[in-house]
């Protein structure tokens, strides 16, 4: 059973991990990522997503058997990191370094 959650800007889940979201209709998959201004964070859900990212009132971790090897894909570049590490991505949307 998916444990569903309500999104609080002020309590955020792990930054850097895909989860499932939801906007009260609509299901699904965004990161949850630095927007390279600031401290702000935000979840980044697929370009053709019919979630906009300010809607987001749900969330859900994804843990499917056997998947959590501890390593994540950063969706601006593709490139590996492991989960829990703090993922920037900059203005030019390239993977950041964490801090």
């Amino acid at each position: 059973m998916i444990e569903w959650k309500k999104y609080d800007p002020n309590n955020l889940p792990t930054v850097g991990n895909e989860y499932l979201i939801s906007d009260g209709t609509h299901v699904d998959i965004a990161y949850l990522m630095e927007t390279g201004y600031g401290d702000e964070v935000r979840f980044y859900p697929p370009d053709r997503s019919p979630i906009w990212y300010d809607d987001i009132i749900y969330f859900a971790e994804i843990n499917l058997p056997g998947s959590d090897d501890g390593w994540r894909i950063c969706p601006a570049c593709g490139e590996d990191y492991r989960a829990g590490e703090e993922v920037v991505i900059n203005r030019e949307d390239t993977h950041g370094t964490s801090k």
